[in-house]
């Protein structure tokens, strides 16, 4: 394989990995305030509930983040080689201002 191959393996795998952890990471940490929650200050077992509800809609909202990003590097570059920036600037949905990447000619 080229090196250039194994970029975008590395690539693919970096963001896999980045996804993985931004989803996971919410879930994790309100479960663990949650059972703090309940241990030390007494709270009822709903807290559990409130804790899976809102990691799991954290994660989601993080995952279609990540979609968005990926659809939008995968459009723009079908080769997911973004070694060169132009500085021609676009506006997104937002309204706020971003650099677009484009492949020399």
């Amino acid at each position: 394989m080229q090196k250039n191959g194994w970029l975008k393996v590395m690539r693919y795998l970096s963001w896999l990995t980045q996804v993985g952890f931004s989803m996971a990471a919410p879930l994790i940490l309100l479960l663990l305030g949650a059972h703090w929650l309940v241990n030390s200050r007494g709270w009822g077992v709903w807290v559990y509930v409130a804790a899976i509800v809102l990691g799991i809609g954290a994660g989601a909202s993080s995952f279609a983040q990540f979609a968005g990003f990926f659809q939008r590097q995968m459009q723009e570059k079908p080769d997911g080689d973004s070694s060169s920036l132009d500085a021609s600037k676009k506006r997104n949905k937002g309204g706020t201002r971003c650099i677009k990447l484009h492949q020399p000619s």
